[in-house]
């Protein structure tokens, strides 16, 4: 008698705690993921602290320097994590996910999930994204999210925004 397939666990986005630093620092220590985040390489230990700190800060949402970081799980596997910064008039969104979850498109479900989350976080605000032009997937995501091209950054990164509507 065939088996029947289990079905895959629906993603659910949550607040970023501390106990997520393990699987932020395997995602922030495996070049495959850093490889179009900040500088393309791989984060030390000092800095992965850092981060994590600055993302639990108890800042406001309203000040110049918020962060939310959320993490995305399937059942109670973390698979992806969402992270977000206000800056000038904008919060930034950005999204890494882990290698094992690649070619699922669970990186466009985690965007459909992160847009009302930052939202609900941070107010009625643009958005904004930057991304590798080399990185064709994550472009394709923010468009089917109607995030749309907005110029480039002095480092040659793509910059898209979506308006709150």
């Amino acid at each position: 008698m065939p088996s029947t397939p289990h079905p895959e666990p629906d993603l659910v986005l949550r607040r970023f705690t501390r106990t997520d630093t393990e699987f932020f620092s395997r995602l922030a220590t495996d070049e495959r993921v850093t490889r179009f985040v900040g500088d393309g390489r791989t984060w030390d230990s000092g800095l992965i602290a850092a981060r994590v700190d600055s993302a639990l800060g108890d800042v406001p949402p309203q000040h110049p320097e918020a962060k939310r970081w959320f993490i995305a799980s399937l059942g109670d596997e973390p698979a992806g994590l969402v992270v977000s910064s206000r800056h000038e008039g904008a919060v930034e969104i950005g999204y890494w996910l882990a290698p094992e979850h690649w070619g699922k498109g669970l990186a466009g479900r985690m965007v459909a999930l992160a847009i009302p989350a930052v939202w609900d976080a941070y107010g009625p605000i643009q958005l904004s994204a930057r991304v590798d032009p080399g990185n064709r997937a994550s472009v394709r995501i923010l468009a089917r999210h109607g995030f749309h091209a907005d110029g480039a950054t002095p480092e040659g990164l793509d910059v898209y925004r979506l308006e709150h509507h």
